[in-house]
């Protein structure tokens, strides 16, 4: 799990949602899409995807598999992998953000996605939902950032953490994450990016404990204060805590976001 993926403290509570029942769910098949380079796979509920899901780094279209089966049979949506190219040494091969944007545009198109989709990011997916967002503004109709990783966090952390945590949180920023991108050079990119004016909804995690010597009240409130300045302002902006979840809320509280999901859905009109 991604160190940007932290926990959160709100006065504010959430409703327990329940999965619909048998006859609602939307089958979920896995499916193998060719793209440049070799194939990716998926999870769909749809071969025409409206909501396209986007993984932390590291991880896999396994991480939605619960949200796709709280899904109700009507959103047609997909979760997808990425795929990493391995260069020297067994690391991931470097590459800048045009490069991961054209992959992720043609893993959209070769899914089926018409322009108007809505995306659901968690941790550095959400970041990468966020900058394509902006780049790519008549593609994307709405989004759920999930535990968004953000450029802000490591100041905000910074008195959170003992010094030597911090500085190798840096360095490991330095250096290409498992999708071959650098998050520090991210992080200069999404202080730049603009996003239009679409629905967006943030869920953060509340109960995930914090690492050893680190200030549990810091990290709640760095992280609230990251993840609100996404909606800060906007109309259809909506930060909600996942009040029962560690820091894998689409594991812990799929229904959550399965409910948010709906409603960005609607404002979106991309059903």
């Amino acid at each position: 799990m991604s160190m940007w993926v932290l926990a959160a403290s709100f006065a504010v509570s959430a409703a327990t949602f329940q999965s619909s029942p048998p006859e609602l769910q939307p089958a979920v098949d896995e499916i193998w899409v060719d793209v440049a380079g070799g194939s990716v796979r998926a999870l769909c509920t749809s071969r025409t995807p409206h909501v396209l899901f986007m993984h932390d780094a590291g991880r896999d279209a396994d991480a939605f598999s619960s949200v796709l089966e709280h899904l109700d049979a009507d959103v047609a949506a997909c979760a997808y992998d990425r795929p990493t190219e391995v260069g020297e040494a067994g690391r991931p091969r470097p590459r800048g953000w045009f490069e991961l944007m054209d992959e992720l545009r043609s893993i959209h198109d070769a899914l089926g996605a018409r322009p108007g989709y809505v995306l659901v990011g968690e941790g550095m997916g959400a970041m990468y939902a966020r900058l394509f967002a902006a780049a790519r503004p008549a593609a994307v109709s709405g989004l759920i950032l999930i535990e968004p990783a953000h450029e802000d966090l490591p100041e905000l952390l910074r008195p959170a953490m003992p010094g030597e945590d911090w500085a190798g949180w840096m360095a490991r920023r330095l250096e290409p994450n498992p999708d071959g991108v650098r998050e520090a050079e991210l992080a200069k990119r999404a202080r730049r990016a603009r996003l239009p004016t679409i629905p967006i909804t943030v869920l953060t995690a509340t109960t995930r404990p914090v690492p050893e010597g680190w200030n549990e009240r810091f990290v709640a409130e760095a992280a609230r204060r990251a993840h609100e300045s996404l909606v800060r302002g906007r109309t259809y902006g909506r930060h909600v805590p996942a009040r029962t979840s560690g820091p894998d809320v689409a594991r812990d509280e799929p229904g959550l976001v399965a409910e948010e999901l709906a409603r960005v859905i609607r404002l979106a009109g991309a059903s």
